[in-house]
């Protein structure tokens, strides 16, 4: 805790470096619990800056408060925030909310078991592919960069608003359904894991890794079970695929297999799973055939295995342009 303290006293008083912003990042999406607290962190702080009439500078106060949270020795029980900021406008001093602050946001840090602990409505967004989350059912979530959700559970339902695309494993609960809301779709399901693409402009796609769900849309309900997906287009369209295809993943895995398939689809899942975008200097190449496995392995690696499988050679461009030279699949 001392070691998430500290990125979080450093990303509040905007000192964190890239290197500390993406570990800080990391232990957020290990658990939805982590996010809470960094939120209701973020309230606290920003609480203590709101003083009509600022004895004394507020920069020195928050410096004080760093230092009188590392000195206390044992937590103390506070009320929701509401509460506090009920009590905040009789207290006109900044030295004296700062201290109501330093005490409460001590006593969250360190355990106290009050309602925060039913925060809702939490909002976890991920600017790298593979972020998990631990939800506190002890269903998962993996999101894919540029991706967001909207995380809410009560006693009859767990929902998630998704933005982007995502793997969960849901853990089953047959009196709380899980329900995810992806665009223009509704996937409903009680306990499997499954992949959820829902990009603004782009179709929603919905694959089942294992068990089953109900994917809906306006009046139709359609189920889908392991090994199957579903795609609904931008006009709203609804088309059933049987055979998922096995890339589908790649962000989460890091795997990626071809079997007979022309070169232009290898790089289209190069460039999502690289972000990276690649010239070729023969058209030609984009239809020769491409056979292989690439698990786990960086740009670099991925890129000598495909010059020499192809007898092509590659230059780069600059660190997201890649040209391809030659041409020789006969």
């Amino acid at each position: 805790m001392n070691k998430s303290w500290n990125l979080i006293q450093k990303f509040l008083m905007n000192r964190i470096s890239d290197a500390e912003r993406a570990a800080l990042e990391d232990w957020l999406n290990q658990d939805v619990r982590h996010r809470q607290k960094f939120e209701q962190a973020k309230k606290i702080w920003e609480l203590s800056g709101n003083s009509d009439e600022p004895v004394y500078n507020l920069e020195e106060e928050k410096q004080k408060i760093i230092q009188n949270i590392r000195n206390l020795q044992k937590p103390v029980k506070i009320h929701r925030i509401s509460k506090l900021r009920e009590i905040l406008p009789f207290f006109r001093v900044a030295s004296v909310i700062l201290l109501i602050v330093t005490t409460a946001f001590f006593a969250w840090m360190y355990g106290s078991r009050s309602s925060l602990s039913n925060f809702d409505g939490t909002i976890l967004v991920s600017h790298v592919s593979g972020s998990k989350i631990n939800l506190p059912d002890s269903s998962s979530i993996h999101l894919n960069k540029e991706s967001k959700v909207i995380f809410r559970q009560n006693s009859r339902q767990r929902t998630v608003k998704l933005d982007g695309e995502a793997f969960f494993k849901v853990q089953h609960d047959v009196k709380r359904p899980f329900i995810i809301y992806a665009g223009h779709a509704t996937v409903r399901v009680l306990g499997t894991s499954f992949l959820v693409r829902s990009y603004p402009g782009q179709p929603v796609l919905v694959s089942v890794i294992s068990g089953k769900v109900t994917v809906s849309h306006k009046d139709k309900h359609l189920e889908i079970e392991t090994g199957e997906e579903i795609m609904i287009s931008t006009d709203e369209e609804i088309q059933k695929i049987d055979r998922i295809n096995p890339n589908e993943l790649a962000w989460k895995t890091g795997k990626l297999t071809f079997e007979h398939v022309q070169v232009r689809e290898v790089l289209k899942e190069l460039e999502k799973m690289y972000d990276v975008k690649f010239d070729v200097e023969h058209t030609e190449l984009l239809s020769c055939p491409f056979t292989g496995k690439f698990d786990q392995l960086d740009l670099k690696e991925t890129l000598e295995i495909l010059a020499f499988s192809l007898h092509i050679s590659v230059e780069y461009m600059d660190n997201k342009r890649i040209l391809l030279l030659g041409y020789d699949c006969l």
